[in-house]
Parts: C-alpha cells; structure tokens; sequence
C-alpha cells in the first residue's frame, strides 16, 4: 500500500513536553466545564430537595437565584483555567516530559526513532519496540500548537491515546498540507474544525 504522507524524527525531551502541553492545556481548558456542567443540575435537585420551594414565585426566584450562581461559577472557572489552570499545566507539562523523557533514555539507552507512515484508510506508528496501527474514523479530535499537531483517539479526557505530530519533524511547506489531510481523513471527529491551543 502506498504511503501518501510520512513523518521521521528523533524524540526529543521538546517532543514529550510538547506532547503533555498539548493534552494537558485542552485538558485544563475543558474540564472545569465538564465538572460544573454536571455538578449543577445536581446540586439544583438537592438545594430543591431540602429547601422545598412552594410552587409559585417562590421556586422562581429560588431557580434565577441559582442560575446566576451557577452561571458565576462558569465565568470563575474560565478566568481561573486562563490564568491559574493554565500556568500550573504548563509547570506539569515540563517536569512530567523532563522525567519521562529521561526515563525512557535511561531505560534505552539512546532516544527513540519514530516513523509514522499515513495511508488511504490508516495510519502506523513504529518504534524499533512496538508498531501500532490506528484508522481515521477513531480520531475524535484534532489539535494544535505553534510546535505540534495532536490527535485525541476516543471521547474521554482520560484513558484515551493523544498522538503527536512535532511540526519540527516536517518542512515547512507540509505543515498546512498535513493539516489538511488530517481534516479530510478524521471524518467521524466530534470537533469540525481543529482546536487551536494557545500556550
């Protein structure tokens, strides 16, 4: 089968760390929203439960009340994964590549060469220890950075594969033309457009 777009590199310590950018800024940037989105319509039902409002203005206002606090804990939680969120995850990204990164040296004993060869109906990444095979229709998102592209296998924040593309690994006139083939082949991803991540 003819490979129509391929990617060599060298892993560096740059390449993880850019990876858990990746994962951990989208992951900080959404979370938040997950968490009150569910927390709310939970917490609305036991405030009903034990505060009783009759079913009149008094539920009324009692409901308003709450979806102005519920509302202020979304515009707390943005300003707070913009600022805070986003600082910490950046701090999380460096230490966890920089350790992993030499763990994995340590344990080898030189970095790892990577090639990712992409395909009509998939694409394969391959080590010297592992070859793994994945088709377009499990991507569910597509990422980017100003270093990497990224792509979220399955729906979950956790427990999911996010894959990295360093843009280092490509000249500069395929970057757009693989931007391009990911958008054309990930047909079943739940986001249309890629997801611009800003460090």
């Amino acid at each position: 089968m003819e490979t129509i777009f391929k990617i060599r590199y060298t892993e560096t310590q740059k390449h993880i760390t850019d990876l858990f950018k990746l994962f951990m800024l989208y992951k900080n940037a959404n979370s938040y929203k997950a968490t009150i989105g569910i927390a709310g319509p939970c917490v609305y039902a036991f405030l009903i439960y034990l505060a009783k409002p009759t079913m009149d203005m008094g539920l009324v206002f009692f409901t308003l009340k709450f979806l102005s606090f519920w509302l202020a804990a979304f515009v707390i939680g943005d300003i707070w994964s913009k600022k805070t969120g986003k600082k910490n995850a950046l701090i999380n990204a460096e230490k966890t590549g920089f350790d992993l990164y030499n763990r994995r040296l340590e344990r080898r004993g030189k970095p790892l060469e990577i090639e990712i060869d992409f395909y009509e109906d998939r694409f394969i990444f391959r080590t010297f220890a592992r070859e793994e095979v994945y088709e377009y229709n499990e991507i569910s998102r597509i990422l980017e950075t100003e270093d990497a592209f990224g792509v979220m296998i399955g729906n979950k924040l956790v427990n999911n594969d996010i894959l990295n593309f360093p843009k280092d690994a490509m000249e500069k006139d395929e970057v757009e033309k693989f931007a391009e083939l990911l958008k054309e082949k990930a047909t079943e991803r739940k986001k249309e457009e890629i997801i611009k991540i800003e460090y």
